[in-house]
């Protein structure tokens, strides 16, 4: 049987994948890691979105972010080991 703690975290990780906007920037992710400002372009989104939104897929551990220079690069979190 499933425990509480299992239940919260579908339940959050379903939250996190409950917008539009989410899902286009996992999408857009899926063909490689971006900037925001290269996010901005392949979204359609607006730039204060592509900033808030991978706050929330980085606390699923959907998405990781590194730096480069001085931006933040987001990609998709490697889950196959």
């Amino acid at each position: 049987m499933t425990d509480d703690a299992q239940l919260e975290k579908v339940a959050d990780l379903s939250e996190a994948l409950s917008t539009v906007s989410r899902l286009r920037i996992l999408t857009s992710l899926a063909g490689g890691a971006g900037s925001v400002g290269s996010l901005v372009e392949a979204t359609g989104l607006s730039q204060p979105l592509v900033s808030q939104h991978p706050r929330v897929l980085r606390s699923m551990n959907l998405v990781t972010v590194s730096r480069s220079g001085c931006d933040a690069v987001d990609a998709l979190t490697d889950h196959r080991h």
